[in-house]
C-alpha cells in the first residue's frame, strides 16, 4: 500500500536506558499488524535488536527502523540506543523526523538519559509526547514520575493525558482525560470502555482542569474564552492541545506497559492526531523552506548506513522533497558525484521489503551506492547539501594495536569499515607518540567496535593507555662545543660547531640564527648543522621526547679541507644540542587541556573537588537553566576516561567538551617520575 505525504508519521523513540524504546518499538510493529506477535528483547527473537551484539548484550546498541500502518497512515519509527556511548545515533536519527515519543520509567522516574534526550528535544523545537512506561513494574509510581517530569523537564508545559487505574500487578486500566472516558484492558490487553472508577475521581478532575489549561494557554483567543467561561468544550480543548503539542509548547503524557502492549493503541492515536505530518513541519534550511511535496525537486538524507553480509552497504533514507525512484541517477551533492539508486526497500528492523520509490516524507533504504556515507544529501546537481551531522566530541581514548604481527592491515581496513557504519568514533595514528588512538564516546562503545573487528574482520586487538606528548624545553641559556672527529684509515669525518642555546618563550618553536664570520665554516655546512640540530630535537635529544622552544645561535666552529662534509657537520649540530639540553637545565612540558562540562546543580562541588584533583584549575561557572556550565582546565595526563568518571559522579547527567590548549611546565617531582619511566621503555 502506497500513502502520500500527509498521511505519514515520523517519530524516534528516545529515553534513558531499559526506559522500554524497543519494546515499545516491538508493541508498535504487533498493533499495527507489521508482527505476528510480541516479540521479546530479552528472548533473544527482536526484529529490532537483532545484530548479535544487542542480542547478547540484550541492549540496543544502534538505531532501527521500523513502521506500521494504523488508521489508514503510515507510522514510521526509529528506535535508538538509550545509552550514553551511543548518543551519535540519536543525533542522525532525529534529522530524519518531525516527532518523538519519550518513554520514562514508572518505576524509576526521570534519568539522566532522560534529562538529556529532553535537552535536545528542546534545542530543537521538537513535538514530542511523554509515555510513562513499565506501569506493570512493582515499584511504578505514577504520580511520583509525574511530579519528578513536571519538577525536572523544563522548557514545555506538562499535560497529563491519562490517569492509571492501580500500578504494578494492579494496573488494568486508565482514564482518557482530554474526552473523559474510562477504558479497562481486556484478555488480550485491548481497552474496552468503562467507568471511571470512584477512587481516582479527585485525581482525574484536577489533571482534568490541568489539561484545560494547558489547551487554553495554547492561544489568546481560547485563553480569552477560558477566562470567561471557566472551560472550553470538549472541540476547543483538542483545539488547544493539537496547536500546542505540535508547537513544542506542550507536552502530553500518556501511560502504558509496553512489554504486554498496554497503551499502545492510544499511544498510536495520539501520534496520528496530534504530531505533526511532514506537510506540517517542513525543512527549514540556509533561510529557505523545503515543502515536503512528493512533485518537487528531489532532496533526500543518508542519515544511517550498515553493512550486510549478503547485501552489502544499506544506506537508510529520508526523503524530505521530490520522490526517490529505484533505478534513477540522482547527485551526491556532499560529495560532487553522480550516483545511481539501486533497490528501494521500506524496514522492520532486520526485515525489508522491496517497493518502487520512496516519496517525500517517507522513510526507507537504498544499496549499491558508490560513494556515499552518513549524513550525504542527494538530489539535484547544483542544489546545496544539507548540513552535516554535528555528533558528540569522543569522550574517552585509548591506544590499539594488532594483537598478531601483520594484521595492522586487517585493522585499518576494519577500523575503516566500521567508522563508514558509526562516524561517532575516530581513530588516528599520533606520530608523536607512535601510537594509533581510538578515540570513543565511552568503554562500551570501545568494548562493541572491539569486539566487532574480531567477529566480522577476524583481526585481534589489544589496547593500551595512550602515551602522553610530553615536550622538553630549557630554562637557562648555555654555550656549547661539539667536535666530530672520526678516522676510518681512508678520508676522516671532521665537523667542529660551537652554538649557544636560549629558550624561547612558550610556543614559539625554534629558531636558528646563523653568526658565523670570517668562514670559519663554510657556508655549504651552514643548513647541515641546522638539520642536525632540528633533527635531534624531533628524535627527543636526550629523554625521547620533542624538543621545543629553543633558539640555537652557531657563532663559531672550524673545518677541514679533506674531511669536512655535509654528514659530519650534521652530526656536530645533532650532539651540540644534545649536550646543550643537558647543560641548561632542562624542563618537561605537558599538554593542557581547556575543558567544559555541563554539570547539574547538585553535582557542582564535585566536580569542582575532581578537577582540583586532576591538578586542573576552575576558569570560572555560569548558571545555564538547571545545570552549571564549568570552565576549567588541566592536564592531558589526568584525564584518562575522564568521561566515565564524570557519568559515574553524575549519574550520567553530565557531559564534557575538551580542546588542546597550550604546554605548561610539569611539577618537579612529576618530571623525575616521568624521565625514570621513559628511561625504563627504553631499556
Amino acid at each position: 500500500m502506497s500513502f502520500e505525504t500527509r498521511d505519514i508519521r515520523n517519530i524516534v523513540l528516545l529515553g534513558h536506558q531499559s526506559a522500554g524504546k524497543t519494546t515499545l518499538g516491538q508493541g508498535i510493529l504487533y498493533v499495527t499488524g507489521s508482527t505476528s506477535r510480541l516479540e521479546r528483547v530479552d528472548e533473544g527473537n527482536s526484529s529490532l535488536d537483532f545484530d548479535s551484539d544487542e542480542i547478547e548484550r540484550k541492549m540496543s546498541l544502534v538505531a532501527s527502523v521500523g513502521w506500521g500502518e494504523w488508521k489508514k497512515k503510515k507510522i514510521n519509527f526509529i528506535d535508538t540506543p538509550g545509552y550514553d556511548d551511543f548518543r551519535g545515533e540519536v543525533v542522525s536519527a532525529l534529522r530524519a523526523v518531525e516527532g518523538a515519543i519519550l518513554l520514562v520509567r514508572a518505576d524509576g522516574g526521570v534519568e539522566g538519559g532522560t534529562e538529556k534526550s529532553w535537552e535536545v528535544l528542546n534545542d530543537q523545537g521538537m513535538p514530542r509526547i511523554i509515555f510513562i512506561n513499565r506501569m506493570d513494574k512493582e515499584h511504578a509510581d505514577y504520580s511520583e514520575t509525574l511530579g519528578q517530569i513536571r519538577e525536572q523537564l523544563l522548557g514545555s508545559s506538562v499535560v497529563p493525558f491519562q490517569v492509571p487505574f492501580g500500578s504494578g500487578p494492579a494496573y488494568t486500566g486508565y482514564v482518557d482525560l482530554v474526552h473523559m472516558k474510562a477504558y479497562e484492558f481486556d484478555a488480550d490487553n485491548t481497552p474496552k470502555e468503562t467507568t471511571i472508577p470512584e477512587g481516582i475521581a479527585d485525581e482525574v478532575e484536577e489533571l482534568r482542569s490541568v489539561l484545560v489549561e494547558g489547551a487554553a494557554e495554547a492561544s489568546e483567543e481560547l485563553m480569552e474564552k477560558f477566562f470567561e467561561e471557566g472551560t472550553l468544550s470538549d472541540e476547543e480543548v483538542v483545539e488547544g492541545l493539537s496547536k500546542g503539542i505540535r508547537e513544542a509548547t506542550l507536552s502530553p503524557v500518556l501511560v502504558g506497559d509496553a512489554y504486554n502492549g498496554r497503551g499502545v493503541r492510544m499511544l498510536m492515536d495520539e501520534v496520528i492526531e496530534l504530531l505533526p505530518s511532514p506537510e506540517q513541519r517542513p525543512l527549514e534550511f540556509d533561510g529557505e523552506t523545503i515543502a515536503a511535496d512528493a512533485s518537487g525537486k528531489p532532496l533526500a538524507l543518508v542519515f544511517k548506513n550498515i553493512n550486510e553480509m549478503n547485501l552489502g552497504d544499506l544506506y537508510f533514507l529520508r526523503v524530505f522533497s521530490g520522490t526517490l525512484e529505484h533505478g534513477k541517477d540522482y547527485h551526491n551533492l556532499s560529495a560532487d558525484t553522480g550516483e545511481r539508486v539501486g533497490q528501494v526497500y521500506q524496514l522492520t528492523g532486520k526485515n525489508r521489503s522491496e517497493i518502487p520509490s520512496l516519496v517525500a516524507g517517507d522513510i526507507g533504504a537504498t544499496v549499491k551506492l558508490k560513494n556515499t556515507k552518513v549524513g550525504d544529501t542527494l538530489g539535484r546537481k547544483g542544489e546545496k547539501p544539507l548540513p552535516e551531522f554535528q555528533f558528540p566530541q569522543p569522550m574517552n581514548e585509548m591506544a590499539i594495536f594488532a594483537s598478531s604481527k601483520g594484521d595492522e592491515e586487517k585493522l585499518g581496513t576494519g577500523l575503516n569499515r566500521l567508522a563508514h557504519e558509526d562516524p561517532s568514533f575516530s581513530f588516528r595514528f599520533d606520530p608523536d607518540v607512535k601510537q594509533s588512538i581510538l578515540s570513543v564516546q565511552g568503554d562500551t562503545q570501545m568494548d562493541v567496535i572491539l569486539h566487532r573487528l574480531k567477529r566480522k574482520f577476524n583481526v585481534g586487538v589489544e589496547t593500551e593507555k595512550p602515551r602522553i606528548p610530553y615536550r622538553e624545553t630549557i630554562s637557562k641559556p648555555v654555550d656549547t662545543h661539539y667536535r666530530h672527529k672520526k678516522q676510518t684509515g681512508g678520508r676522516g669525518q671532521f665537523g667542529e660547531v660551537y652554538v649557544k642555546y636560549e629558550p624561547l618563550t612558550r610556543g614559539d618553536g625554534f629558531e636558528f640564527l646563523n653568526e658565523i664570520t670570517g668562514g670559519v665554516i663554510p657556508g655549504k655546512f651552514i643548513p647541515a648543522v641546522e638539520k642536525g640540530i632540528r633533527e635531534a630535537m624531533e628524535a627527543g635529544a636526550n629523554s625521547g621526547f620533542v624538543v621545543v622552544d629553543v633558539r640555537a645561535r652557531l657563532h663559531f666552529g672550524s673545518f677541514h679541507n679533506v674531511d669536512s662534509d655535509e654528514h659530519s657537520f650534521k652530526l656536530a649540530g645533532a650532539n651540540s644540542l644534545k649536550e646543550g639540553v643537558k647543560q641548561a637545565a632542562p624542563i618537561l612540558l605537558e599538554p593542557i587541556y581547556d575543558l567544559e562540562i555541563t554539570v547539574p546543580d547538585e553535582n557542582l562541588g564535585d566536580i569542582m573537588g575532581d578537577i582540583s584533583g586532576r591538578r586542573g584549575r576552575i576558569v570560572g561557572t555560569d548558571q545555564c537553566g538547571k545545570y552549571q556550565i564549568v570552565k576549567a582546565s588541566a592536564p592531558l595526563a589526568e584525564l584518562h576516561k575522564y568521561g566515565t568518571q564524570l557519568r559515574s559522579i553524575t549519574g550520567g547527567r553530565a557531559s564534557f567538551s575538551w580542546n588542546f590548549s597550550h604546554y605548561d611546565p610539569v611539577p618537579h617531582d612529576q618530571m623525575e617520575k616521568i624521565l625514570a619511566e621513559a628511561a625504563s621503555s627504553d631499556d
